[in-house]
C-alpha cells in the first residue's frame, strides 16, 4: 500500500476524549514527543464533551465516613460478576488524585457557602462521593490548555484506518488525513483512547461518530475484547430538543409519564405490592437501567409502549412535572432545572418526551492482550 507521507513519533495516541487527554499528558510529561489524532475537531465528539449534558460527574473519596475499600465494594456489587476487581482498585485508589488534578487544571466542582463540596449519592452507590463540575466548554478549554502547556501535538480529521503491526508489535497506524492522502504514522506506542460505540443505537447519548472502531482496530491487530454486551442504556429526551441526557434524581418528584393517547402508563407495568411512588423512588438512584430492583418497570414501561407504537411522534413518553418541582432546593434539582431552561424546556407548562438511550459501553479491549 502505497503511502502519501509519513509522520514519525515517541508516542501515538488515537482519541481526544478525557482518556486521550491524560495519555498525551502523561506521555509529553515524561519527554516523550506526543501527537493526538483525532476523528473531529478536538473536543467536539466523543463522551468527555458531549454536548447533551451540562457538565461531569465526578467520583472521588472526600466525604468523611467514605473509603477506598467501600468504593471497590460498591463497584464490585454493581457490576454484578462483570467488573474486573484489579481495575476496580485502581478506579477507587487513582479517582481522588485525578479529582484534585481536574482542579489544578482549572475545573472547578460545587461547593456550598462553607467551602464544602456539593455531594450526591452516585448511581448504585451508598454514601455520597465525589462532585459535579458544570459547563462542556469550559471543560474544553481547560484540557486544551494542558495539552498546549505538555507540548502534545493534536491534528485533526485524521481517521485511523488499521494499526501497523510487525512481529507481534504495533509500529504506529495507517490513517486518512483531512484531504483524504493515506499517512502511515510511525510511533514507538500507540494508545487506543477511541470511546465506545454507542452511536451504532438508534437512540444514544453519544455523537454519532462514536461506533466502535478501536475495537475492531484491536481485534484486527489481535487483541481481544471483553464485556462489550455490558452497556448502559439511560432515559434520553426526544422532544422538544433530542439526544439529551436526563437527570434521574429529579424522579421522585413523582412526575407523571404518558403515552401519545395521554394515559399515565408506570401503574400498568407494575406488580402487586410495588406503587408508582415507589418505583419512581428507587429509580431516582441511579442513572443507568437495572434489572435488581423495582426501578425497572419505569424502563420496561417505555420500552413496552414504544414497542406497541404508543410512543409519541418523538419516539418518547411524555413526562410532566408538578409546579412543586419549582420548589425543591436540592443542587441537584436547581442545576437540573437550570440547563432544562437553557435550552428551551419548561419541564411544568411543556414537559418533554423521552426513551432509554444507549449511553456508556463497559466492556472494553482486554488488557494485557
Amino acid at each position: 500500500m502505497d503511502v502519501d507521507y509519513t509522520v514519525s513519533t515517541d508516542v501515538l495516541i488515537i482519541g481526544g476524549g478525557g482518556a486521550g487527554v491524560k495519555a498525551g499528558i502523561e506521555a509529553a510529561s515524561r519527554g516523550a514527543q506526543t501527537l493526538m489524532v483525532t476523528k473531529q475537531k478536538f473536543g467536539y465528539t466523543g463522551s468527555t464533551f458531549y454536548p447533551g449534558t451540562s457538565g461531569w460527574g465526578m467520583n472521588a473519596v472526600i466525604f468523611p465516613g467514605d473509603t477506598e475499600d467501600q468504593f471497590v465494594a460498591e463497584i464490585l456489587e454493581a457490576g454484578a460478576g462483570c467488573a474486573d476487581p484489579q481495575l476496580a482498585r485502581v478506579l477507587a485508589r487513582d479517582c481522588t488524585k485525578r479529582f484534585h488534578e481536574l482542579e489544578r487544571y482549572g475545573l472547578e466542582f460545587l461547593k456550598n457557602e462553607a467551602g464544602a463540596y456539593q455531594g450526591v449519592i452516585p448511581c448504585f452507590g451508598k454514601r455520597l462521593r465525589g462532585s459535579a463540575t458544570y459547563g462542556i466548554p469550559t471543560i474544553r478549554k481547560r484540557l486544551w490548555k494542558q495539552l498546549m502547556i505538555h507540548g502534545v501535538q493534536v491534528r485533526d480529521h485524521v481517521a485511523i484506518l488499521k494499526l501497523v503491526v510487525e512481529q507481534g508489535v504495533c509500529r504506529g497506524a495507517l490513517g486518512l488525513d483531512e484531504m483524504d492522502n493515506l499517512v502511515l504514522f510511525q510511533a514507538k506506542a500507540t494508545i487506543l483512547a477511541t470511546g465506545g460505540a454507542c452511536g451504532l443505537y438508534q437512540y444514544s447519548l453519544a455523537t454519532d461518530d462514536q461506533v466502535g472502531e478501536g475495537y475492531a482496530l484491536a481485534l484486527e491487530a489481535g487483541c481481544s475484547v471483553v464485556n462489550l454486551e455490558f452497556i448502559q442504556f439511560i432515559p434520553g429526551i426526544t422532544w422538544p430538543v433530542k439526544k439529551m441526557l436526563f437527570q434521574e434524581k429529579n424522579l421522585d418528584t413523582l412526575p407523571t409519564m404518558t403515552n401519545r393517547e395521554g394515559r399515565a402508563i408506570l401503574a400498568d407495568y407494575l406488580p402487586a405490592g410495588v406503587s408508582v411512588e415507589a418505583c419512581l423512588i428507587e429509580r431516582a438512584k441511579h442513572g443507568p437501567f437495572s434489572t435488581t430492583t423495582c426501578s425497572r418497570y419505569f424502563d420496561i414501561a417505555m420500552y413496552e409502549q414504544w414497542r406497541a407504537g404508543l410512543a409519541l411522534d418523538s419516539g418518547g413518553i411524555h413526562m410532566q412535572y408538578a409546579p412543586t418541582v419549582l420548589n425543591d432546593e436540592r443542587w441537584v434539582i436547581t442545576k437540573w432545572l437550570e440547563f432544562m431552561r437553557s435550552r428551551g424546556l419548561d419541564v411544568v407548562g411543556q414537559g418533554f418526551d423521552m426513551i432509554p438511550h444507549a449511553q456508556c459501553f463497559n466492556g472494553g479491549i482486554r488488557i494485557g492482550t
